[in-house]
């Protein structure tokens, strides 16, 4: 009697661990050789790309141009450059603003074969005339007028705080003419 209950258990034990058919190419319990490649693998290549073409050089030689604008926003604030370069690479130019306190900035500048050299005018508070690196500062005083005022403090006003003036009619406690339907269900006897 053990000795079949013994074949028994050997027989459920080999039956859970075999899988059942998955169907073609499903999981397998069986050990099977791995499949050459139908090519050839090629070996690995470690070496720089070389460039297929030939960058073409260019000879860029400087174009003389001249560009400027001038834009006033209504408000009193007003913005300017003026640039021209020539056909040896030099630029000169100027540029600023103006703002509605009658604040202003101008840089005038140059940068050539000598290098970058600016004059700034000004008026701006705080502007001392110093020549840091290689700029000139022409400070001046700021304007001592303001075109800008202060806006006044109102003050709020408010309602006095006294007995009501309202007048409210007595309520009328009359009864509707019609029937309204009430909400939810209504019971019929």
């Amino acid at each position: 009697m053990i000795k079949s209950f013994i074949l028994l258990g050997c027989l459920t034990v080999c039956s859970i661990a075999s899988p059942a058919y998955y169907g073609y190419n499903g999981p397998s319990s069986r050990y099977s050789h791995i499949p050459k490649a139908a090519y050839a693998i090629p070996a690995p290549s470690y070496a720089s790309p070389k460039a297929s073409y030939a960058e073409p050089l260019y000879d860029h030689k400087p174009q003389p141009y001249s560009f400027g604008y001038d834009i006033n926003d209504g408000y009193g604030n007003k913005n300017h450059q003026q640039e021209e370069g020539d056909e040896y690479g030099a630029k000169r130019g100027s540029y600023g603003y103006t703002d509605a306190h009658g604040i202003y900035r101008k840089v005038d500048y140059v940068a050539d074969k000598h290098g970058f050299r600016a004059t700034v005018s000004t008026n701006e508070p705080g502007t001392a005339p110093k020549d840091p690196a290689d700029v000139k500062m022409i400070a001046k005083e700021p304007p001592t007028h303001s075109v800008y005022a202060a806006p006044a403090y109102l003050r709020p006003s408010y309602a006095s705080y006294g007995p009501s003036k309202s007048d409210y009619s007595r309520p009328d406690y009359r009864m509707d003419s019609y029937h309204s339907s009430p909400y939810g269900p209504r019971r019929h006897y």
